[in-house]
């Protein structure tokens, strides 16, 4: 803004020199503005009440006296790590033990960059207060030579004068805290400039590393006996070995000590629920299946509280040591031990027992500081030993033909020949002397079954917790989970089971360096675009399009569940009217996530302006049916003719049902027969249709029976009426009433009607009909059935004689 006041101010200045001094008069904007006298109270209030803040906000903050003091520890580890990256770069590290100081290095980097972010914050916020202040102040000096012109009151004086005092302290107070910030962020800015410089050489290393897999930098194995002796341990190595992990060890309970604490009580309530849930997971109904994986899971709930304890260490504590996580994962290898001979397949529970007991020998080497030919040699044994276990593994009539279900079977298959032939590379690189290669294949596989082992087992217990949550007594009193139970585990379950392959490949890809260039190219190919006309379109977008519509689809779906089922039967609404507010919000959902889906892919709707005329095009023709069908589903909707569970006649009783379903093109109705017909929307809304339960679900029963001639009609309409006015199920209002109908051909007729609202009517008609009948026989009355008099004028007579009956023969006796 002051930059602005001043290029105002001199283009002002130009123009007054090229114009008559006599028009100075015209122009006031070449001088800075005055405030007028009338407004200098008021103006001088707000300036004040706006210095006051920056007086507020110019105080220390906490945070910079927090980055000014953990800069300087930070200072002294940063040395500490950088001597050892020198002492480790001038031995020959292995890559993943190269990677690990990169990991260390990272960590301080985003530290520093995190820092550095803050401070400039801080710094930007003060300047462009300063920068308010500089405005403010011509404009107060010019009111002030103003005041002296025209003799203004002393007070207002004495007002202008103030405001000028408390400018120029508050700018004072501004620039001490911009110095103050700046002599922190200079400090920052060193040791991120010095990190960053160690990050790029152990970067270097880490990439010569990698490059220099495929070439031999040790003697073959055959010769190395030939050389001069190498001590079996480093004793200086050890000691500092020793120190840098208590060093590390202390430093993470110092600096985590609140989050320890929370971690801890994580712990404990974590046990405790188990605990609980062991005893009442026992009265649960569960399927074979789910309770053998509860059982197993709970029987011994404090080692799976223990494990979840550690498999949270890394989000909890991201920025900790790189030791601290590598101490977290030697003490899940006894934790393990205790939890797979119920959670893993008994086909695999020998082959991890031994790749236990490899992933925690190699790091005790480390910590003992053994020579590097001897840890080459134990790699050489077991490498060799895992070869060996692996090629039994690998054949078809091995030990994978004990898992039963195909797609486990093919996989450990695949999975034991990948490794097999990892191993092979591994053991022949350690006797040629390429023993990077061999180290990096070596542990890269032993890694990457030890993690498959730890996810498999934390997928099995994440899906029992995913079980008892939907079985539990609160979830059992929403009516969206008690009747869905089945259908969400399986999709619980199926969820978990992809992300922990998606979480296993990553970990795999990461360990074998190969990660960042699968996540590049895959960008890469998803970035890839395509000009069709005039829109632009991409993997990525198509991808997004489709993820987005899928996610609205199941949003709909949850939604519409629990408006149906937990939400909707609580409020007092008109019959029919759930249904429709379900699939209305079903349809606003889809709708609304077409649009996002469309946003998410880039896609602006002027973009479809050609497809929306072909659809219209598409619609006089050969769409009609399906957009009459459509509309017809909203009028159904809205003006609600039929409605959910009405019992419909469509025609001269060709078909009657009750309706089940009204869709956005069709409705389905279940005849009582038990058949499901799909019937067109249009058909209901253009066709003839008898609804009986339209403004209520009342039906009127009728029972027809005739008697015989002599009968009183009185009686039998008194016996009809007592038989109707018994049955509980029948409306008192409209009451039952008998017609006496006529005179039939060979009986008295009467009609009994009554009037239900049960939707059992068909059963409750047969019980009335039974009843009518023997009420009727019980009183003696006789139920006529048609009879017809024949009177022959004329026959035949040897027909005559063909029908008179013979002499019957005659007794013997």
């Amino acid at each position: 803004m002051l930059a602005c006041v001043l290029f105002f101010t001199g283009a002002n200045s130009i123009a007054l020199a090229q114009k008559p001094t006599t028009s100075t008069t015209d122009t006031p904007a070449t001088e800075p503005r005055v405030i007028p006298s009338t407004e200098i109270v008021k103006a001088a209030s707000e300036i004040s009440d706006r210095l006051k803040i920056f007086r507020d906000d110019v105080k220390p903050q906490a945070f910079v006296a927090d980055i000014d003091t953990q800069v300087v520890a930070l200072s002294k580890e940063i040395e500490e790590l950088r001597e050892k990256t020198d002492v480790w770069l001038a031995s020959e590290l292995t890559l993943s033990a190269l990677e690990e100081v990169q990991r260390d290095w990272d960590r301080y980097a985003e530290t520093l960059t995190s820092w550095a972010a803050q401070l400039d914050t801080r710094v930007s916020q003060l300047q462009e207060q300063l920068a308010e202040i500089a405005d403010e102040r011509p404009k107060w000096r010019n009111t002030q030579a103003a005041a002296a012109e025209t003799e203004l009151s002393q007070a207002l004086v004495h007002v202008i004068n103030n405001v000028l005092v408390e400018l120029g302290d508050t700018q004072k107070l501004i620039e001490s805290r911009i110095e103050s910030v700046t002599q922190v962020q200079q400090k920052v800015s060193e040791k991120e400039k010095g990190t960053a410089e160690s990050l790029e050489t152990i970067r270097s290393a880490v990439e010569e590393a990698r490059s220099g897999l495929f070439v031999r930098n040790q003697p073959p194995i055959w010769k190395v006996f030939h050389t001069a002796p190498e001590a079996l341990t480093h004793a200086e190595e050890f000691g500092e070995s020793w120190e840098w992990v208590v060093s590390a060890i202390d430093k993470f309970f110092k600096t985590f000590e609140t989050r320890i604490i929370s971690h801890i009580i994580i712990f404990v309530c974590l046990l405790v629920l188990l605990i609980v849930l062991r005893f009442r997971s026992a009265k649960w109904e569960l399927d074979a299946t789910s309770r053998q994986t509860v059982d197993h899971v709970f029987h011994n709930p404090v080692a799976t509280s223990f494990l979840i304890f550690l498999v949270l260490s890394r989000p909890l504590y991201p920025d900790a040591p790189t030791v601290i996580f590598e101490l977290t994962a030697l003490l899940t290898v006894p934790i393990l031990a205790l939890l797979v001979p119920r959670l893993l397949p008994r086909v695999f529970l020998k082959s991890a027992y031994g790749l236990f007991a490899v992933v925690v020998f190699f790091p005790i080497l480390d910590l003992l500081a053994v020579s590097g030919l001897l840890t080459r040699l134990f790699m050489f044994t077991l490498s060799g030993g895992v070869l060996a276990i692996l090629a039994i593994w690998s054949r078809t009539n091995g030990p994978t033909i004990n898992i039963t279900h195909p797609k486990g079977r093919a996989f450990a298959l695949f999975a034991a020949r990948l490794g097999a032939v990892f191993m092979l590379i591994s053991f022949a690189a350690n006797i040629v002397g390429m023993v990077l290669l061999a180290d990096f294949l070596f542990s890269g596989t032993l890694v990457t079954a030890y993690g498959a082992i730890l996810i498999f087992v934390s997928y099995r217990i994440l899906g029992v917790l995913a079980i008892v949550s939907l079985n539990s007594n609160f979830a059992q009193t929403f009516a969206s989970i008690r009747k869905n139970r089945y259908r969400l585990k399986s999709s619980t379950i199926g969820f978990l089971r992809l992300a922990a392959v998606l979480i296993w490949l990553a970990m795999a890809f990461r360990w074998f360096g190969i990660l960042d260039i699968v996540t590049s190219t895959a960008v890469k190919w998803f970035s890839t675009q395509w000009t069709v006309g005039s829109m632009t379109i991409s993997l990525g977008s198509i991808a997004a399009f489709i993820i987005a519509l899928w996610l609205s689809v199941l949003v709909s779906r949850f939604v519409r569940t629990i408006l149906k089922e937990d939400v909707l039967p609580k409020a007092r609404l008109a019959r029919g009217m759930p249904e429709s507010i379900s699939l209305i919000v079903n349809y606003a959902i889809i709708t609304i996530g077409f649009i996002v889906a469309l946003a998410a892919a880039g896609i602006e709707l002027s973009q479809f302006a050609i497809v929306f005329g072909a659809f219209g095009v598409g619609i006089g023709f050969g769409l009609q049916t399906i957009v009459n069908n459509f509309i017809s589903g909203l009028i159904l909707i809205f003006e609600r003719p039929i409605q959910v569970g009405d019992t419909i006649e469509m025609g001269n009783g060709g078909l009657v049902g009750v309706v089940r379903q009204i869709g956005i093109r069709a409705s389905t109705i279940r005849t009582f027969a038990g058949a499901e017909v799909i019937v067109p929307n249009g058909d209901l809304v253009a066709g003839q249709v008898t609804n009986w339960t339209l403004s209520d679900a009342n039906r009127r029963i009728t029972v027809e029976i005739g008697v015989a001639y002599g009968n009183n009609p009185q009686q039998i309409i008194d016996l009809l009426l007592d038989v109707a006015n018994q049955r509980d199920d029948l409306l008192e209002d409209p009451k039952p009433n008998v017609i006496f109908k006529g005179f039939g051909e060979s009986s008295l007729d009467f009609e009994l009607r009554a009037w239900t609202a049960s939707d059992n009517w068909f059963s409750l008609k047969s019980e009335l009909t039974i009843q009518v009948h023997d009420s009727i026989v019980g009183a003696g009355i006789v139920i006529p059935f048609p009879q017809r008099d024949v009177y022959l004028r004329s026959m035949d007579p040897a027909v005559g004689e063909s029908k008179t009956p013979k002499d019957e023969p005659r007794d013997p006796a």
